[in-house]
């Protein structure tokens, strides 16, 4: 089991690298793909799930939590 309170190597290369964009325009960026691309997808058999989306490559990962969703997407795109 991993100790949850030391990061790994890639949570400490995330850290340290400047973000590519706001925040505020990540998140507006995701909204926009998820009601354009993704609810149609997800919402009839997700309700109450967190989506997880990376802006740069529009793939996603559902999860019952927030960090859930984001480790699964991080699984797959590691940079997200």
């Amino acid at each position: 089991m991993r100790d949850t309170q030391s990061p790994t190597n890639a949570q400490r290369e995330r850290a340290e690298r400047p973000p590519r964009r706001a925040r505020e325009e990540t998140a507006r960026l995701g909204m926009q793909m998820y009601k354009r691309d993704i609810r149609h997808l997800v919402e009839a058999d997700h309700r109450g799930d967190v989506v997880a989306i990376d802006v740069d490559s529009g793939d996603y990962a559902i999860g019952d939590m927030a960090i859930t969703a984001a480790e699964r997407l991080r699984e797959r795109r590691p940079d997200a």
